[in-house]
């Protein structure tokens, strides 16, 4: 895809938005007819997703697994995701106390949902909540969203695929949580050009919400008039960086050792072409603030904003 490529990333959001708004009904009829609530919505959820993936690959012909990054990374990145996963899990429990110390959990605490499954529910919850979630999400908004945006620069593509999975929920309530769990899976995925370690780190989230939010919530509210675990958490987050940096510097250390030989090459072949005659690109690299600018006003961008104003004003 060049640079002057539209990108339809945001009709592709839209388009799942939609479905996933008839498909509330069609769950809704399912349980009046007996089917579990569950494995309806985990049926729904892989039909939603998968189909416009696999239509997705088709269109650019390109085999799936490899199209939406889903393949195996360096183990060298793997003491990073670890950290970067540490401080995302950390940061929501900073976000929650902050949440519940200043604004009396306005912004987040009171919206934390209570699940009490039993029995064959469990395993069902398992999968539509917290397993298949965290796949066809990553496998989206990591996968296709994420690539899409790559050619106007790695910020640009960590933000604007951050923007558009804030929109997942169609609620406005966690708008704000998704966005910031959207920069986090969004680096990890640019950093190790995989959507398995988001993956792992979002069935990692889906589980602590589902199983643990809302017991941490009511033992946070019973600290919060301290800022003890504010500064406590803060520390540890400031420590988990330190550790994140550290590996980073080591990582990138390596990386610009590989890539000055490859830019040698690069100039060699380059020369070499110019004395044949041949046309070599010497486009500039656009800015970031231009590269933004592009994409923002976007009329498809604006169009994805509208469909998700609509669906969560049908979601309050």
């Amino acid at each position: 895809m060049q640079k002057n490529d539209k990108v339809y990333a945001p009709v592709f959001v839209s388009v799942i938005m939609i479905l996933l708004l008839i498909s509330d009904n069609i769950i809704k009829t399912a349980v009046i007819n007996g089917a579990d609530y569950y494995l309806s919505y985990t049926v729904v959820q892989l039909i939603v997703y998968m189909l416009p993936l696999a239509f997705y690959c088709k269109v650019r012909n390109m085999m799936f697994f490899k199209a939406l990054k889903f393949n195996l990374f360096s183990r060298r990145y793997l003491f990073l995701t670890l950290f970067l996963g540490s401080i995302f899990l950390v940061g929501i429990l900073f976000f929650l106390f902050i949440d519940l110390y200043y604004f009396n959990g306005k912004l987040i605490a009171n919206n934390v949902k209570t699940y009490n499954f039993a029995g064959e529910q469990s395993v069902y919850a398992l999968l539509g909540f917290v397993i298949v979630p965290a796949i066809v999400k990553e496998l989206l908004f990591r996968g296709v969203v994420l690539s899409e945006y790559r050619t106007y620069g790695a910020v640009c593509a960590i933000l604007m695929s951050s923007f558009l999975f804030s929109f997942s929920s169609m609620n406005f309530s966690s708008v704000v949580i998704l966005l910031y769990t959207g920069v986090f899976f969004g680096t990890i995925a640019v950093v190790t050009d995989s959507v398995i370690p988001s993956v792992i780190l979002h069935i990692m989230y889906n589980a602590f919400e589902i199983y643990a939010m809302d017991t941490v919530t009511v033992y946070m509210r019973k600290i919060s008039d301290s800022a003890m675990p504010l500064f406590v958490l803060g520390l540890i987050i400031i420590i988990l960086l330190f550790f994140t940096f550290s590996t980073l510097e080591g990582m990138y250390r390596a990386k610009a050792e590989e890539c000055d030989m490859q830019n040698e090459i690069i100039k060699k072949l380059n020369a070499l072409e110019r004395k044949n005659n041949k046309s070599v690109s010497d486009e500039p690299k656009k800015s970031f603030v231009s590269s933004f600018s592009a994409v923002v006003i976007s009329p498809f961008l604006w169009f994805c904003i509208a469909v998700f104003l609509i669906a969560a004003v049908i979601n309050l």
